[in-house]
């Protein structure tokens, strides 16, 4: 009779602790998926802020661009009314010839 209930409560032992490695691989499972998430939106979130960083530094730098286009153009246009042809040759500025 010892043995019986010896042997039933080996049984249920090994019942738990087929269930704890169940629980123990499902939660292993589980964190390593949560990890995987939590990756996917640090990589989102750098490439959002990535895509950000570039998208201005393209406008700044057409901004500038723009500037200093039309800081030419008022240049170009002082010295057209001036009577002077900019950034050539004149008898003023002879480092041209």
């Amino acid at each position: 009779m010892e043995l019986f209930v010896i042997a039933v409560l080996l049984f249920f032992n090994l019942v738990l602790l087929i269930q704890l490695c169940f629980a123990v691989s499902n939660l292993r499972n589980e964190v390593e998926y949560l990890a995987s998430e939590i990756q996917t939106k640090d990589a989102m979130k750098h490439d959002h802020t990535l895509h950000m960083i570039l998208d201005n530094m393209r406008q700044y730098h057409g901004a500038t661009m723009n500037s200093i286009a039309e800081m030419y153009k008022d240049i170009v246009r002082k010295g057209a009314s001036e009577g002077k042809v900019v950034g050539q040759a004149s008898e003023e500025n002879p480092k041209y010839h």
